[in-house]
């Protein structure tokens, strides 16, 4: 194993941090699952090293010269076929709130890298704007040089999702998949459907829809919408906490949704990932995302391993093991065949996000392997291997997520315990790059360098011309000296801009709100991070110390420079109750114009670090 150290270039406000930084190659085995039942086998990964002497950099950040040597591993992917099912099923949903129990994806804490040494404090980005309101608490902030238009803005009503109890923390971890006039959106312990881009919701009751099988449904679930094949994939996850928990993956086209509402579903066919066929006995998956190729759906999920007592029944929870990645031919959604097949293999490092929007054959995966690294993997459509590097970074901070909001909540609690700096947002730049955010906390792992709040950080990882392997071309760390930000999803609009969407509170000032934006502009400003408020809370959740959970959405409408962003704010119904409201976002750069318009909120800046 040989690792080679990281150089820093400079940075000003003025140019990005040039991260033309040496690879240090510190590289863990792939496992892959073998097709042989439920056994597994590891097979042997393949290493391959080169030295070269390449342009790192962009545009916007000015290109570096470096002799750089990297190792990339590769280990071979297994293959299964699932039987389909059709035909609907049911279940009751919950009378009463229901936690997310356990949460069996909540990242552990990254440990401090001992082979990284920090050589000089990570740059300090600060948006540009306007200063910090004052009176009220959490007054809508003031309006400032915008470059970002809200084109439709609303919160789903609780009239919209009748099964869910009014005062029930079912917002959390929401996910939309926009289609331009048939949109789906889910959320913890509900979805809902709309066939007027977003104007109005119909519940599609996960709780009723399919058969309640496996423990029955509960708690993550994502969307996406395939412009390919013209279908809405949905997988939901059965069941949260220790016990049956398998990923179950359905479709079905727009025009069938739209046609035919919440029963579309019903007749939908799905299939079900078993944890035990993919990674053994005794062993779950969690937090699915999905991403795109041409050819592959694939998706990213975390795998953990449980005790079970001489019964086999769970008895505890061991952790995460490893990251797992699925894939899928995108052709098999539009066939009615009676399998799908699909391919897996486990990655060593959990947490790896599949990458949005990216631009060719290959699919990227992101995750932090400590507090100085990150690993990035990849696979093209025509192989059957996955790649895998690690890249050296500026150490990040991992300790002290305190963000006090007016009603003393803590909004960051959950956050510190569970997804913590775990990778939440990935997705390639419109030049190639590969974009990675995180939240951070206020100090270093070591305790040093206090930021003045908890933030948020993005990474750019720029690929060698000709060769396998990545550079780090910058970090920037996004800080605002009067409240935090916290879990920023990525996605890409059509001309290649990659736009984010935030929460941010604290402060002793700001509930939990929620935010649009873009990070990197068309006319290439560095330092642009560039935030606007969509929707405010007017109150603290009614679960303490997790207003929103583990990731929140932001995706674009297809071949379009409009984006839909899934987000939550929390408001006091009529009987003072505190309500969980899932947050519908339509957003693009001034000028483009995304029907349907309606915005029921005035949009304006963020609070900025320029505030006094």
């Amino acid at each position: 194993m040989r690792c080679v150290k990281g150089i820093w270039g400079s940075a000003n406000r003025r140019r990005a941090l040039v991260g033309a930084s040496l690879i240090a190659v510190c590289l863990g085995a792939i496992a892959v699952v073998s097709i042989a039942g439920a056994a597994t086998t590891r097979s042997k990964p393949r290493q391959v090293c080169k030295t070269v002497t390449a342009r790192v950099g962009t545009n916007r950040t000015g290109k570096r010269t470096r002799r750089i040597h990297f190792c990339v591993r590769s280990a071979p992917v297994g293959s299964r076929r699932l039987a389909v099912h059709r035909g609907g099923g049911g279940g009751i949903a919950p009378l009463i709130s229901h936690a997310d129990v356990g949460d069996l994806a909540s990242a552990p804490g990254l440990i401090r890298n001992r082979f990284h040494r920090l050589t000089k404090a990570p740059a300090l980005r600060s948006i540009v704007g306007v200063a910090a309101p004052t009176g009220a608490t959490n007054a809508p902030p003031p309006s400032g040089p915008l470059d970002v238009n809200i084109g439709s803005s609303d919160v789903i009503p609780i009239s919209a999702t009748p099964e869910r109890p009014p005062d029930t923390f079912a917002a959390g971890e929401p996910s939309v998949a926009d289609a331009g006039r048939v949109v789906m959106y889910t959320f913890n312990w509900d979805a809902v459907y709309s066939t007027d881009g977003g104007q109005t919701w119909t519940e599609v009751d996960p709780h009723k829809i399919f058969p309640a099988d496996h423990g029955g449904f509960g708690c993550d679930q994502v969307v996406q919408y395939d412009p390919k094949t013209k279908v809405f994939i949905w997988v939901l996850q059965y069941h949260c906490f220790l016990g049956a928990d398998v990923e179950r993956v359905a479709w079905t086209s727009a025009s069938n949704l739209a046609a035919h509402g919440a029963d579309a579903w019903k007749t939908a066919p799905h299939v079900d990932l078993d944890p035990t066929a993919i990674a053994g006995n005794n062993t779950y998956l969690d937090q699915p995302r999905l991403g795109f190729t041409p050819k592959f759906l694939y998706i990213s999920l975390n795998q953990g391993t449980m005790s079970v007592d001489s019964s086999g029944n769970p008895t505890k929870d061991n952790g995460l093991k490893h990251g797992v990645v699925v894939r899928i031919p995108r052709s098999a959604f539009a066939s009615t065949s009676s399998s799908l097949p699909y391919g897996y293999a486990l990655l060593d490092t959990t947490s790896m996000r599949v990458a949005q929007n990216v631009r060719g054959s290959t699919e990227y995966f992101v995750g932090h392997n400590g507090d100085g690294q990150l690993r990035i993997a990849w696979i093209d459509d025509s192989s059957n291997f996955i790649d895998d590097q690690v890249v050296n970074s500026p150490t990040i901070a991992t300790k002290d997520w305190s963000a006090t909001t007016p009603g003393g909540d803590n909004m960051l609690d959950r956050q510190s315990s569970s997804q913590g700096s775990a990778v939440t947002g990935v997705t390639q730049g419109g030049d190639g790059t590969v974009w990675a955010a995180w939240s951070e906390g206020r100090q270093l792992a070591n305790g040093t360098h206090q930021y003045a709040q908890p933030h948020v950080a993005f990474a750019e990882l720029q690929q060698f011309a000709g060769h396998s392997g990545f550079a780090l071309v910058q970090q920037r760390e996004y800080v605002n000296p009067s409240f935090a930000y916290a879990l920023p999803d990525l996605a890409t609009d059509a001309s290649g801009e990659v736009a984010f969407d935030v929460y941010w509170g604290g402060g002793g000032r700001y509930y939990a709100n929620h935010a649009v934006g873009f990070i990197v502009p068309r006319d290439h400003r560095i330092n642009a991070f560039e935030p606007v408020a969509d929707q405010l809370s007017s109150s603290d959740s009614r679960d303490a110390g997790a207003p929103f959970f583990d990731y929140e959405t932001v995706r674009p409408l297809p071949n379009s420079d409009c984006l839909a962003a899934a987000g939550i704010v929390n408001r006091k119904d009529n009987t003072n109750g505190e309500v969980g409201y899932p947050v519908f976002t339509v957003f693009s750069r001034p000028g483009v114009r995304c029907l349907p318009r309606f915005v029921n909120v005035p949009i304006v800046g963020l609070p900025t670090a320029n505030a006094r």
